[in-house]
């Protein structure tokens, strides 16, 4: 995945400068399907992307960035599933480390609305890190100062330790390094 996007800055003027800023959640989500079916699709796991959790009159309503299904151990072994079996689910919710409700979207998207109208317990809350130093395009919102891939790792399994023991669900945070690396190390 060519981890950021380089072109004219988002407000069309053109420019000499090579500027930089980071994808967007959308195509980091479609990456990460793209790869998980590429990975697990043997194994029987379905890789769902958008999927609809609540609809609404004015558009598609609330939306998983990625859901992981498969049938539960004991049901494995048969195919083709039957509706009435069990399923083990995996709500993925993915943000950029810019996102302006980052901080909150683990409990109110993930916990409050997906995991509670999938009636599951397990999700995975995917922070796409892109460092604030390597964005020339000063149009788009950055990041805090001083954030770093490893504190914000920190801070959001420190997050979801306490959202799962107070909630009874197991959710996780993985924070996605996208830092572009140097030609040096391109090349080797």
């Amino acid at each position: 995945m060519e981890r950021n996007r380089t072109g004219n800055p988002p407000d069309g003027r053109k420019t000499r400068q090579r500027l930089r800023f980071p994808k967007d959640e959308n195509l980091v989500s479609d990456y990460l399907a793209h790869a998980l079916r590429r990975d697990l699709a043997e194994g029987g796991i379905l890789i769902n992307r958008e999927v609809q959790v609540y609809r609404n009159i004015k558009g598609a309503g609330d939306r998983i960035d990625l859901l992981l299904q498969a049938p539960t151990a004991a049901h494995a072994q048969s195919a083709p599933r039957r509706p009435d079996e069990p399923v083990a689910q995996v709500a993925i919710e993915v943000k950029g480390n810019w996102h302006d409700k980052i901080e909150t979207a683990m409990e109110t998207q993930l916990a409050d609305d997906y995991l509670a109208a999938l009636r599951t317990r397990n999700g995975l809350y995917l922070i796409a890190f892109f460092p604030n130093d390597q964005w020339t395009a000063k149009e788009r919102k950055q990041p805090a100062a001083g954030q770093t891939r490893a504190n914000l790792q920190d801070f959001y399994d420190a997050q979801a330790a306490q959202l799962s023991e107070r909630r009874s669900l197991d959710v996780r945070a993985f924070v996605l390094d996208c830092t572009l690396r140097s030609p040096a190390q391109r090349n080797t």
